[in-house]
């Protein structure tokens, strides 16, 4: 049973062929695999494609003689031995001209009519496919030096590309640092400007803080020379029906201090800073000189003294009601009035035994053996030490 002529099917294993390794005979036209006729897949690779084109297949090859046929009846056997030698004689002196030698040969009737077939057609495929299968490590440092050359001018070619790119780059980069650096000394610089202007602009405002200083501390002393002659009343109650140029009077009758109606230049009652508080107005009174102003304050102090468990208050003045005490002092200005009431406050935290004001002046003192701290100012709190405190 002869094979299937379709082209896509082995004439061995009656397999489908599904790759492009596969064999074309040039004489049944037949196709077969590599598999089935022995041919590797590197040698099928390496073959060229002249010898691809001449291929037989093993059935094809077995059909062809092996040997020659001159020895046939119809030739006498010493011709054909002669004829053997002959051959032999030329094949081994020139392969290759043996058809024109033989053609040159004209000597005997019965050898012109010897048939001769080609037999080297096996020979030729089996040099092909040697030809074709020369040398595997040859052909293998051969593609390795195509290989290398190859691969050397492509990296060559990019490495120079990429070289170039990366220069670019760097270019790109260098140009960009310019421009930061210059950026950054133009901030540098005005970083040093703004430095040098917030540097002199602390030292101006130090300068205008000690002025502004001295400035209030001056204002001050004009309001508190401006307040010299009046004394402040405080806890005195009010009574829309109240003659307070009496009730100082009287607040100088019972102290014992001479104060007429001559001396006494003005008395009123001022707003309240909290209105919120329950507490009376205050009453100022302003006299004729400094030195009434501190008779009065002596003698209340004097009384007060005098009169340890019973100090001033309504009662001594007729005033019906709760016994309300009544305070008597220098006329202070807002400044001195928040100095005073600071240092007062920390005087009792300290355990500071007196507390007093003369001519405007705020003076502490922890007891009469220590000596007395002028509070000019709050940076003056700081002298009231708690090293102070007697243990």
């Amino acid at each position: 049973m002869e094979p299937s002529n379709n082209s896509n099917t082995c004439a061995g294993c009656r397999n489908e062929i599904n790759n492009m390794e596969f064999m074309d005979c040039c004489e049944c036209k037949l196709r077969y695999d590599i598999f089935c006729v022995n041919i590797s897949s590197n040698n099928f690779y390496l073959m060229e494609h002249v010898y691809k084109s001449t291929w037989k297949c093993p059935e094809c090859c077995c059909k062809q003689l092996k040997t020659d046929n001159t020895n046939t009846p119809a030739r006498p056997a010493d011709k054909i031995s002669n004829l053997g030698r002959s051959l032999s004689q030329k094949q081994s002196s020139c392969p290759k001209t043996l058809p024109k030698t033989l053609a040159k040969q004209n000597t005997s009737p019965d050898v012109m009519n010897v048939t001769l077939r080609k037999h080297n057609s096996q020979l030729k495929s089996t040099t092909n496919c040697r030809e074709a299968c020369f040398n595997e490590g040859t052909l293998r440092g051969i593609i390795k030096e195509e290989l290398a050359a190859a691969l050397k001018s492509s990296f060559k070619d990019l490495f120079a590309n990429q070289l170039k790119n990366i220069q670019g780059e760097i270019s790109d980069l260098k140009v960009s640092f310019g421009f930061f650096n210059d950026q950054f000394e133009n901030f540098k610089k005005r970083s040093d400007e703004k430095d040098a202007l917030i540097n002199q602009l602390r030292s101006d405002n130090t300068k205008l803080q000690q002025n502004v200083t001295d400035l209030t501390t001056r204002l001050c002393i004009v309001e508190q020379n401006m307040r010299e002659n009046n004394v402040e009343i405080n806890g005195l109650p009010e009574d829309k029906s109240e003659n307070l140029v009496q009730t100082l009077q009287n607040i100088a009758k019972v102290t014992s201090c001479d104060l007429g109606d001559n001396d006494i230049m003005q008395v009123t009652r001022v707003a309240k800073l909290h209105k919120e508080n329950n507490r009376p107005r205050t009453v100022i009174a302003k006299l004729r000189s400094p030195r009434q102003r501190d008779n009065l304050l002596a003698a209340v102090g004097f009384f007060n003294k005098k009169h340890p468990t019973d100090k001033l208050n309504t009662n001594h003045l007729g005033i019906g009601g709760n016994k309300v005490p009544i305070y008597v002092s220098e006329h202070l200005c807002p400044t001195g009035k928040h100095l005073h009431a600071a240092t007062r406050k920390l005087a009792k935290e300290l355990s500071y035994n007196f507390v007093w004001i003369r001519n405007g002046r705020i003076f502490v003192r922890k007891d009469i053996y220590s000596k007395p701290i002028y509070i000019r100012n709050e940076d003056s709190l700081k002298l009231i030490k708690p090293s102070d405190i007697i243990v």
